[in-house]
């Protein structure tokens, strides 16, 4: 039963203070919230302008990597849980035990037992000017060499490509593990640099004008070496050189727009 007293809730047709009627008109409601979202999306879109020409500059090119001693230190080979006590000393070509095929700028070797062989090759950013292409295209050739070496074994090349994978590391590249056959084991024993080894792993990877290809034939006379460390390898020193590299602060590739 009502006493007769009108609350908020009672439905009352009173319009708002001053006259008129409480109804918004059609689609007020609506309006209310467009110039919010346009404002937010013309926002995003702005920022994302002044970010994007950073995300599309690769960085400046290496003039070296640093040395041996300053990529592989104490720490940083600990860090790789390889097993043994590695010592990255430098070597020139054809010390390494590995064929010369390419001229590296800088090579890296276990002193002990030369277990691990890390090669480094900067390129001239002065004939690659636009988006570190010649590096690419170097870890392509490699890896159309691992390809070929799937089925090609022979007494200057004694071992075949068994696994071959890609490696996320820098600009991308690839893993691959050889193994000789059966009647090419004493030849690649001469090959490789130690005669216990039955096999090796390679990552080959490129970093703007940079690329690197680890080689590892397994510690402690591993027979089987495994890709994975190899891969761990280069994830690592894709992260070291630009840590020890010095940049040469050029001009950014061509088709990069500076922020």
């Amino acid at each position: 039963m009502s006493d007769g007293t009108e609350t908020p809730d009672s439905g009352s047709d009173a319009g708002p203070p001053g006259g008129g009627s409480g109804a918004e008109p059609a689609g007020a409601g609506i309006a209310r919230y467009k110039v919010p979202a346009i404002a937010g999306a013309v926002v995003a879109g702005t920022a994302a302008l002044l970010i994007l020409p950073v995300a599309l500059h690769p960085g400046d090119p290496f003039e070296d990597v640093g040395s041996c001693e300053e990529v592989f230190t104490g720490e940083f080979v600990d860090g790789l849980h390889l097993g043994g006590d590695l010592m990255m000393l430098e070597s020139e070509p054809g010390e390494s035990g590995l064929p010369a095929r390419f001229d590296p700028t800088l090579i890296c070797v276990d002193a002990a037992d030369k277990s691990l062989v890390a090669e480094f090759f900067v390129l001239d950013p002065a004939e690659d000017p636009t988006d570190y292409g010649a590096a690419r295209d170097m870890v392509s050739t490699r890896r159309g060499i691992a390809e070929e070496t799937r089925s090609d074994a022979d007494e200057e090349r004694p071992f075949r490509t068994t696994e071959l994978e890609d490696l996320d590391a820098g600009d991308g590249g690839f893993t691959a593990l050889y193994e000789p056959p059966e009647e090419l084991r004493w030849d690649y024993a001469e090959w490789a640099p130690g005669s216990t080894r039955g096999g090796h792993a390679t990552a080959v990877f490129s970093l703007r004008n940079v690329v690197v290809q680890v080689t590892w034939f397994g510690g402690d006379g591993s027979t089987t070496p495994s890709r994975a460390s190899a891969e761990r390898v280069a994830e690592d020193l894709a992260e070291r050189i630009p840590e020890t590299g010095e940049e040469g602060g050029g001009s950014p590739p061509e088709n990069t727009v500076e922020p």
